[in-house]
């Protein structure tokens, strides 16, 4: 028996059944299959371009390192601040170009298969600079940043929102909100959109429900490091977990 799957006959030994529905394993040449499949018209986009990624790639280096310049003892022309950010973002885009070609395959085809590999080395070269950040003082951090946008290195003013958690007032001892009211920021909406945006992704109350826990228990763990991460107890837990993310 075979079924049919986006116009493509699917054999019966690449079909399961799991808690009543059916499952359908598609192995590289299946695939392959299906992608030609459903678009003839632009198959020659999903055909493997390694040797003239390479060779495009090699050309762009050489072209924007200036490697056919001749250069004396002091080295590349420019400050050593500019030439510290050219390489540091030729090396983040060479990488990416290389997740493009040879990274991991993913079952997301749409709009195109580079596009989540691309999406895969970004992600990566995110977690490695925050490993490499991990070994830094804040002050080299941000001297760091600097090499990404000139803009970036100078101390930021953070607000401190544990400084006053009183919900009463301390004479008359009557309800007072203006505590609250002045917590009630953009970080509120960012909170809301963000676990709209998780839920999304993840589609799982237990896990949603830890990564917010934990979010919390994070900002209370490197409180001193951030001042920003200092909140009242009823702004980390009522407000955060209860009301913004439920």
């Amino acid at each position: 028996m075979q079924a049919k799957s986006a116009n493509i006959m699917v054999p019966a030994e690449r079909q399961q059944h799991h808690g009543g529905k059916l499952v359908i394993r598609l192995d590289h040449n299946h695939r392959r299959e299906a992608l030609e499949k459903l678009d003839p018209c632009t198959a020659f986009l999903y055909a493997p371009y390694t040797v003239s990624a390479l060779v495009a790639g090699l050309a762009l280096l050489a072209y924007y390192g200036d490697v056919l310049h001749v250069r004396g003892a002091g080295g590349a022309a420019g400050s050593s601040e500019h030439n510290a950010a050219a390489g540091l973002w030729a090396a983040v885009l060479v990488f990416l170009g290389y997740s493009v070609v040879q990274g991991p395959r993913t079952s997301m085809v749409r709009p195109h298969p580079a596009v989540w590999r691309l999406v895969h080395g970004a992600a990566v070269v995110y977690v490695l600079l925050l490993v490499w950040l991990l070994f830094q003082t804040a002050h080299d951090a941000r001297q760091f940043l600097k090499h990404l946008d000139p803009s970036l290195g100078v101390e930021v003013v953070h607000r401190d929102y544990g400084s006053d958690c009183a919900l009463w007032h301390p004479t008359s001892g009557a309800p007072d909100w203006s505590n609250v009211l002045s917590a009630l920021d953009v970080f509120v909406l960012a909170h809301s959109v963000g676990w709209w945006g998780k839920a999304l992704l993840i589609r799982n109350t237990t896990l949603l429900w830890a990564y917010s826990i934990g979010f919390e228990l994070m900002e209370a763990t490197f409180a001193h490091m951030l001042p920003n991460f200092n909140e009242c107890w009823w702004d980390s837990w009522l407000l955060d977990v209860a009301v913004c993310n439920s």
